[in-house]
């Protein structure tokens, strides 16, 4: 099974990394042999603060890649342009195989607070 989360950590930020690391260590506990890919706007800070907590985590910053092409600062644009994107990768082929890990998810989780 494919797990993809969606989370701002990886600046780093007390509150969304605490958030972050909870969910990991709570996959990896439950579901170790789960595939889980991290989607974050910093992915390289993600992987250096979080990489070792699930065995199967991969981090990636496909979602926040795809919506600064959306080409407005409209949320609703935005969104409908990534939904889009995810299933017509010629909207963004740049990023045509981190939306196929997305397009795989068999679940989709939105961290966060505030």
């Amino acid at each position: 099974m494919r797990r993809y989360l969606l989370a701002t950590s990886g600046h780093p930020n007390y509150g969304d990394e605490l958030i972050t690391a909870a969910w990991l260590r709570h996959l990896a506990r439950r579901f170790p042999d789960d595939e889980v890919v991290l989607d974050s706007p910093q992915a390289g800070g993600t992987a250096a603060l979080h990489g070792d907590l699930h065995p199967r985590l991969r981090c990636v910053d496909t979602v926040f890649r795809v919506a600064e092409e959306a080409g407005s600062h409209d949320p609703w644009q935005v969104a409908a342009f990534v939904r889009g994107a995810v299933h017509d990768h010629g909207a963004a082929p740049r990023w045509a195989a981190g939306l196929r890990l997305l397009e795989g998810a068999d679940v989709v989780h939105v961290l966060g607070g505030g």
